[in-house]
This record gives structure tokens, C-alpha cells and sequence, in this order.
């Protein structure tokens, strides 16, 4: 399984939100859109700064740490990401785009138990919430904790039957437990909904390939 993969598709799957505060200030308004124009062109360091000084006009603006947290994040300085999501929730505790953020960072940490932590808290506070089922599931499938996995995966396909991923996630779990009929439907699925629309395609098409040997 390309986990690297993976991950550069959730990544680009997080949007920022950003909250309107009554309080705000025009000029923090405008930082706040020049640094998500600089997430959009990978300017991240520039983000981290714009996010910054939004922060020193107004401590108690969620959406700026959640930004910068962002930003933190794609230049994997975890530890800065990981504190600026904590205080996203601690000034809104109902910011469930933060915990399931919160989640990816973890993960990618490699700090599963505090990821799993995260992923679950965004469960319970909004339960339609597709994506921290499926990032739940990369948690378990990366601490080889197939079965559970699978009940996340097939989760967030309950909630929406179109999340393609999903359908490779279980596929790629399926595989390695050696179900490869149901691994084979989960991978056709994932070509029937994607495509060749991401860099899985090819790796998707080599796990079928695989299949079909194996029964010949």
C-alpha cells in the first residue's frame, strides 16, 4: 500500500475554513486570504507568516491557528501544527475540522494512539463526518489493526458510497488478510469511481494484476 500516497490525497482533500468573526478586523481579513492564496501556491512558509500576524491582531481567532497549523503541517513541522490545532479547539471546541486535522498530524507523526484519539473525538462530535472515519482507518491499517480498519473503511462508504479511497483502503486491507474477491470488488470500485483522476491508478491495477495471478 503507497501510504505516501495516501496521504498526499488527504492532504489536498482539507479545506480551510474560514470563520467569520464579528470582530475581526478588515486587515485581518485580508491576511487571512493572502495566506490561504499562499497554501494555494505552496508558499507555506509565507502562509505561516501571514497566519502570524493575523494571530497578533486577535489571539482568540480560531481560523488563523488552524491555518497556520495547516501551513505547519505540509512543511511537516508536526510539533508547531499539532499546538496551533490544540489551540484552534481551545478557543472553539466545536471545531471538528481542527480534530480531524489534528488526526492527520498524528498520523503522520507516527504517533497513532494520540491520531486514533483525535480521529474519534471528530467522530463523536459530528458522526457524518466521512473523512475521520477514513483517516481512522489509515491508523489502523498502519498499526496492522486490519479488522477495525476494514469497520472504518466500510464506514465512511456507508456515510458516502462515491469516497473512492475507502474503497482502496478496504481493497488493500483485503488483500493482505488474502479475501481477494472482496479485494478485487473494492479495487474495481475504486477504478470506477477515480479512474486514472490520482497517482493510485497505477498501484490499484498492479494489486488486480497480482489477484489474477494468483488464481491462475
Amino acid at each position: 500500500m503507497k501510504i505516501k500516497n495516501i496521504f498526499s490525497l488527504l492532504i489536498s482533500s482539507l479545506i480551510i475554513c474560514i470563520i467569520c468573526s464579528n470582530y475581526a478586523q478588515s486587515q485581518q481579513t485580508g491576511f487571512i486570504q493572502q495566506a490561504y492564496s499562499s497554501i494555494q501556491s505552496k508558499d507555506y512558509k509565507k502562509a505561516v507568516e501571514l497566519y502570524t500576524k493575523a494571530i497578533e491582531n486577535n489571539k482568540n481567532y480560531a481560523a488563523a491557528f488552524y491555518g497556520r497549523g495547516l501551513a505547519y503541517f505540509y512543511i511537516e513541522a508536526y510539533t508547531e501544527a499539532a499546538s496551533d490545532m490544540n489551540d484552534a479547539l481551545r478557543i472553539d471546541p466545536n471545531y471538528v475540522e481542527a480534530l480531524y486535522s489534528l488526526g492527520l498530524i498524528f498520523t503522520k507523526a507516527a504517533k497513532f494512539d494520540e491520531a486514533l484519539n483525535a480521529f474519534t473525538r471528530a467522530i463523536k462530535m459530528k458522526q457524518n463526518y466521512v473523512e475521520p472515519y477514513y483517516g481512522r482507518a489509515v491508523a489502523y491499517h498502519l498499526t496492522k489493526n486490519y479488522e477495525k480498519a476494514i469497520a472504518d473503511y466500510s464506514a465512511a462508504i456507508g456515510l458516502n458510497s462515491s469516497y473512492a479511497l475507502s474503497f482502496y483502503g478496504r481493497g488493500a486491507v483485503n488483500r493482505i488478510l488474502g479475501r481477494n474477491d472482496d479485494a478485487a470488488k473494492d479495487l474495481e470500485r475504486y477504478l470506477d469511481l477515480n479512474g486514472n483522476n490520482d497517482n493510485l491508478a497505477a498501484e490499484v491495477r498492479r494489486i488486480l494484476k497480482e489477484i489474477n495471478e494468483d488464481k491462475n
